[in-house]
């Protein structure tokens, strides 16, 4: 029997995801259409998980970009 242990892959399901993002669904469906670099997932039938590892590579991507300054609502005077 062999000592080697077999490489697994890691996957986030969408609440996994959300979870350790602490954001919603819309923010996810968000990313996915205006950042090409934002992992797509991968589906296993009707189910989608994203791979452990493109997420913390996109996370360390983000956490080098500037933080976007928020948009200021105006006011009704």
């Amino acid at each position: 029997m062999s000592s080697e242990v077999a490489n697994v892959e890691t996957f986030l399901t969408a609440p996994q995801l959300f979870a350790r993002w602490q954001c919603s669904h819309m923010f996810v469906v968000d990313r996915l259409k205006d950042d090409p670099e934002m992992p797509k997932p991968t589906y296993f039938g009707r189910h989608r998980r994203w791979r452990l590892t493109e997420i913390e590579t996109y996370e360390k991507i983000l956490a080098g970009r500037p933080h976007p300054a928020r948009k200021r609502k105006a006011r009704a005077a």
